[in-house]
């Protein structure tokens, strides 16, 4: 049987892993903080995925998501990584 890729659908939208860095600058443009980003399950089929590009992701990775609009041309959003539902990430970074 073939394998498939789910990110080769065209209704998923592309994902990217930020660095470290990456993620302290964006929460600081956007006055955030970890906690308060929608959550993404690590056990989601895109995040398999990049772990396949990226090797393996920790839980309070954050991943961003471009989606492509008919109106803005595309949505750009953000989610941290998690090992369970109503899992509540709390950081000791500050960021």
């Amino acid at each position: 049987m073939e394998e498939y890729s789910v990110m080769e659908h065209n209704l998923v939208p592309e994902h990217y892993l930020l660095s470290t860095e990456e993620a302290k600058k964006i929460m600081k443009e956007l006055n955030i903080r970890k906690e308060q980003l929608p959550k993404i399950r690590l056990d989601d089929p895109c995040i398999l995925f990049l772990e396949r590009k990226y090797g393996p992701i920790n839980e309070g990775s954050v991943i961003k998501i471009v989606r492509n609009s008919d109106i803005t041309y595309e949505s750009v959003v953000y989610r941290v990584t998690v090992s369970t539902v109503g899992k509540t990430y709390v950081t000791t970074g500050g960021y």
